[in-house]
């Protein structure tokens, strides 16, 4: 038989206790647990019911009555690591997403599924994590565990590109002569605003497609990785990006970056070629849908209308999150940049 109304306001007004296990879990999680539904007649939350609100992402109506927010070190945090915070269920009053619901979302995300991290097998000396190394550690698994990467490689034809820093070397007045890092980055600016979908991320189940190209650098410091970023990269000259990235690498390597310096990134570019790398598998910086990889300049023969001819050549690596963009729009973004470097002039 159907339940009474009075029965049914006695049972929405019986007090809702959860035991200990429900409560630490709800905490872990990052729950509520006023918003956590239970059908067990006397109100207890069992553990299974807080897994089932995290699973479904329920809430109830009292908070979806206020605006989700987060404070300032919560949105801080969630970048770092690379997630929405507006998917976050806030503990705070009101729903309000705090720093450690961020920690606790990441904390509880499918990366660390293993019972235990493997432990050392040999005696040695363990050094506690910086600050800075905790956030690379977060984002890196973050990289591979909440995207689905892939990485092609594709060897280009260099000698236009030697031969234009060679040109713009000579014609330079000063030392602040273009890098073949600047040049990279001026001509993934303009591959990025010419075939947009690869300025993308995955976002609410969907594709986020950015209005600006915002390229974020990685720099190697002494303090460890960082990624400063060049706002609305496609709009400025080569001379301007060699400009912003000198002053941006100068304040990286002491110390004197600011914060905005590091948020907005659309598109990253890391470069181990000065170190003699050929090829690498650069990992996303999330949430962004690509990264490219830049390896060495070396020379090698190259075929030249039907001749051998000593040359150079350069190995891109692009990884792009197969969530945003498929494998033919991807490689098609790589043939782009690849024809842009080898159609290279002064007049360009």
């Amino acid at each position: 038989t159907l339940p009474s109304p009075v029965s049914q306001a006695e049972h929405q007004m019986r007090p809702r206790v959860a035991g200990p296990a429900a409560r630490r879990l709800a905490r872990q999680l990052g729950i509520d647990l006023d918003n956590v539904q239970t059908p067990d007649p006397t109100g207890r939350i069992l553990s299974d019911d807080v897994r089932r609100t995290f699973e479904t992402g329920t809430s109830p109506a009292n908070v979806s009555a206020h605006p989700s927010v987060a404070t300032p070190r919560a949105r801080r945090k969630a970048k770092e690591m690379g997630v929405d915070w507006r998917q976050i269920h806030g503990t705070g009053r009101h729903g309000r997403v705090r720093e450690r619901d961020v920690v606790a979302r990441v904390s509880q995300s499918p990366a660390p599924t293993a019972s235990a991290e493997p432990s050392p097998t040999s005696s040695g000396k363990h050094v506690p994590a910086t600050r800075l190394r905790l956030t690379v550690a977060q984002r890196m698994q973050a990289a591979v565990t909440l995207a689905a990467p892939v990485t092609m490689t594709t060897k280009v034809d260099a000698v236009p590109l030697v031969q234009y820093r060679q040109t713009l070397q000579k014609q330079s007045s000063d030392s602040k002569t273009p890098s073949y890092n600047d040049i990279m980055i001026w001509l993934v600016a303009r591959a990025l605003r010419d075939q947009p979908e690869m300025n993308a991320c995955w976002f609410r189940n969907g594709i986020y497609h950015y209005d600006s190209i915002h390229i974020a650098n990685a720099v190697d410091t002494p303090s460890g990785l960082l990624a400063p970023v060049l706002r609305n990269a496609d709009q400025l000259t080569l001379f301007q990006i060699a400009a912003e990235t000198f002053r941006q690498i100068t304040a990286a390597r002491t110390g004197r970056l600011v914060q905005g310096d590091l948020e907005g990134g659309t598109f990253t570019i890391t470069n181990l070629g000065m170190f003699g790398v050929e090829s690498f598998t650069p990992l996303l910086n999330l949430p962004q849908a690509g990264i490219l990889g830049i390896g060495r300049i070396s020379e090698e023969p190259i075929i030249r209308s039907g001749t051998v001819q000593s040359g150079f050549i350069l190995t891109l690596s692009l990884t792009f999150d197969h969530r945003v963009i498929d494998g033919a729009p991807a490689a098609r973004w790589l043939q782009s940049l690849s024809e842009r470097i080898r159609n290279l002039t002064m007049e360009t």
